[in-house]
């Protein structure tokens, strides 16, 4: 499970067999005192797939900056990029999304600042 904000807009799409899939980023942010007693920030990006169901809720509730619930679990997989080359992807398939506000954050914005800063 990660809880986090939603910075990509859930996108759906269909697949050649008919089945809805949707995807979209979440941030997660964790935080730690650094030796030297300064604050430090890690943002770490998950992407999650979602079908069917979910996939139509999350494009029709979801939107950027939302903060998210979201349960499931990891899939890893491979796909060759646009120059041929073999790449590995790991992302969440949800089987649970919660929308946790309607409002967007604006800690992340603040929290910017703060990186800048140290």
């Amino acid at each position: 499970m990660v809880m986090g904000t939603v910075v990509r807009q859930p996108a759906l799409r269909t697949t050649a067999t008919g089945m809805v899939v949707g995807g979209f980023s979440v941030m997660t942010t964790r935080s730690w005192d650094s030796a030297s007693s300064s604050q430090k920030y890690e943002k770490t990006y998950h992407r999650i797939v979602c079908w069917d169901g979910l996939a139509t809720f999350c494009h029709q509730a979801l939107s950027e900056q939302m903060r998210v619930y979201v349960e499931g679990r990891l899939s890893t997989r491979k796909y060759i990029d646009k120059e041929g080359q073999e790449k590995m992807i790991t992302e969440i398939v949800a089987s649970e999304v919660i929308p946790l506000s309607e409002q967007k954050v604006e800690a992340m914005a603040a929290m910017d600042v703060l990186e800048a800063m140290s």
